[in-house]
């Protein structure tokens, strides 16, 4: 059993998959507009900030005591 599709269905299906394509295209590209950072938790991602300093401080501490407990050991 074969399916016959007239010249002119196909060409409305043709042009309405471009057009449709095309719509989506548009849709999904970025806004030319620049939107600010949002200001939405700027203490609590300051307080982080700190948070993640600190540790980078104590690994650190960490990493030298069990260096010079290493050295008193030998």
């Amino acid at each position: 059993m074969r399916i016959r599709i007239r010249q002119s269905s196909m060409t409305f299906i043709s042009i309405f998959t471009t057009t449709l394509c095309t719509l989506l295209l548009c849709a999904c590209s970025p806004n030319s507009e620049q939107t600010p950072a949002p200001k939405l938790f700027k203490e609590q991602r300051g307080v982080l900030d700190k948070a993640k300093g600190v540790d980078e401080l104590q690994q650190k501490q960490f990493e030298e005591q069990q260096k010079a407990l290493e050295k008193q050991a030998q």
